[in-house]
C-alpha cells in the first residue's frame, strides 16, 4: 500500500505554504512569537478578511457556491498546512450551518442563503463589541 501523497496534492500544498507565509504575521511559528492584545484583536479580524478573499474560509465548497471546489485529498492538506502552523480556518455556528444547508438543502435553499453564508465574516468582523 502506497501511502505517499500524489504529486498534485504536494503541488498544493506548497501554495497553502506559500500563502500561509506570505498571510501569516513575520515569526508566527517562532517559539517565543507573542502578540499584545491590540496587535491580537487586529490580526483576528485581518486573518478572517484574509482567509475569505483568499477562498480559504469555504474552500471545499463547488465553485459555483463561493468555494474553490477542493477534492477531498486537497481538503485533507489544506488543514494538514493550517494545523502544522496553528492557524485557525474559520469555524463558527453560520459556517457550520451552511454545511448542513449545503449537504442537505435543496438547491433554491441554498442558492438564497449562500451570499449570508459566505459574507458571514464580515458580519462577524464588524459586529460592535
Amino acid at each position: 500500500m502506497d501511502l505517499d501523497y500524489p504529486a498534485e496534492a504536494e503541488t498544493f500544498r506548497v501554495e497553502i505554504r506559500n500563502w500561509l507565509e506570505t498571510n501569516l504575521p513575520a515569526g508566527w511559528t517562532d517559539d517565543d512569537f507573542e502578540m499584545t492584545d491590540d496587535e491580537r484583536e487586529a490580526f483576528v479580524n485581518d486573518w478572517t478578511t484574509k482567509l475569505f478573499e483568499g477562498g480559504w474560509i469555504c474552500a471545499s465548497w463547488p465553485k459555483e457556491y463561493g468555494g474553490k471546489g477542493l477534492s477531498t485529498m486537497e481538503s485533507v492538506v489544506l488543514s494538514e498546512e493550517f494545523a502544522r502552523v496553528g492557524a485557525a480556518g474559520q469555524v463558527h455556528q453560520g459556517f457550520v450551518a451552511a454545511h448542513v444547508v449545503h449537504a442537505i438543502g435543496h438547491e433554491p435553499l441554498f442558492r438564497r442563503h449562500e451570499i449570508v453564508i459566505v459574507h458571514t465574516h464580515a458580519a462577524i468582523r464588524d459586529r460592535p463589541s
